[in-house]
């Protein structure tokens, strides 16, 4: 059962290499202006890219920032109003 589950991790591995390769790809074409280079794939990058345009134009009222101290301290937190 070992086996099993060992080469599952290694297939899921193998999948996010080729993924990231095919996003970096598809991002360096972006880059060069050479949109038509895309592969059938894009459709499957266009998802996340509708979430983050819907996070980006929301008016958030306050920006919390919290910096964590590697000595376990308490962290230190910073609330800024624009």
């Amino acid at each position: 059962m070992g086996n099993i589950i060992r080469a599952a991790i290694k297939a899921q591995i193998e999948a996010d290499k080729r993924d990231r390769a095919q996003k970096a790809a598809q991002e360096k074409a972006l880059r060069d202006g050479a949109a038509a280079a895309l592969s059938v794939a894009a459709p499957a990058s266009a998802a996340p890219a509708t979430t983050s345009v819907a996070v980006a134009g929301r008016d958030f009222k306050e920006t919390r920032l919290q910096i964590r101290l590697a000595s376990g301290g308490q962290p230190l937190t910073t609330r800024y109003h624009p």
